[in-house]
């Protein structure tokens, strides 16, 4: 059975570290029935002393079963939030009651459902067009710096144009908020029923997602 201390001691634990502290499987179950037990005690048949003993121990019991419980809501839901975000298996959840699974599991439910629900919204601003990292350049070998040295040289290439992708005419079926092209252009924002002339490789990333339709 929990006794007084081991209550305090629990809390006390709690409070001091940030991950979520295993408890016994019955812990809540024997933590009702100790507050029962001083419950009773106050209304029977004792002598004065002893009902105000169980009475001031009835108070401390309940403030001390609170704060743990919110203490650890509190990390429920922390848990909780990170498992939506990151999608990961790697979320230790040993530390849950069988009582706290459930409301873990709902939270988990309900923020997936939202973010799931409202994700198309802002689609294009967490999926931009991202400019690839050039890879580095290989290592000259001594045969060939005769050759480097003769290319440096000749007449520079001209640097490719940017604009020289093909141009396609879009009209935006909902809002788009402004976001930068794979060569750093600046596009947006546009308005719902818009035209625009954008490079080919952005327009087909507008429109495999629903923002706007081909009109070229």
């Amino acid at each position: 059975m929990v006794t007084y201390e081991q209550l305090f001691d629990t809390l006390r634990r709690e409070k001091s570290r940030d991950e979520l502290q295993e408890l016994e499987p019955a812990f809540y179950t024997e933590a009702k029935a100790f507050l029962a037990e001083k419950e009773a005690a106050m209304s029977g048949d004792q002598h004065a002393l002893t009902v105000q003993r169980a009475r001031i121990e009835y108070q401390n019991i309940k403030k001390i079963l609170k704060e743990l419980y919110d203490r650890r809501e509190r990390k429920i839901i922390t848990m909780a939030m990170h498992k939506t975000r990151t999608n990961s298996a790697v979320i230790t959840t040993d530390g849950l009651l069988a009582e706290e699974r459930v409301l873990f599991d709902k939270i988990v439910t309900l923020l997936q459902g939202t973010r799931t629900e409202l994700f198309t919204f802002f689609a294009v601003e967490e999926e931009p067009v991202v400019t690839p990292v050039p890879a580095a350049p290989e290592a000259v070998e001594p045969e060939e710096k005769h050759e480097e040295e003769s290319k440096e040289t000749a007449a520079p290439e001209a640097a490719p144009d940017p604009t020289s992708e093909q141009q396609i005419t879009v009209k935006f079926l909902s809002q788009v908020p402004k976001f930068v092209g794979k060569n750093l252009e600046i596009f947006g924002p546009f308005e719902e029923g818009m035209s625009a002339e954008l490079p080919d490789s952005v327009a087909q990333i507008l429109i495999k997602k629903g923002r706007a339709v081909s009109t070229s």
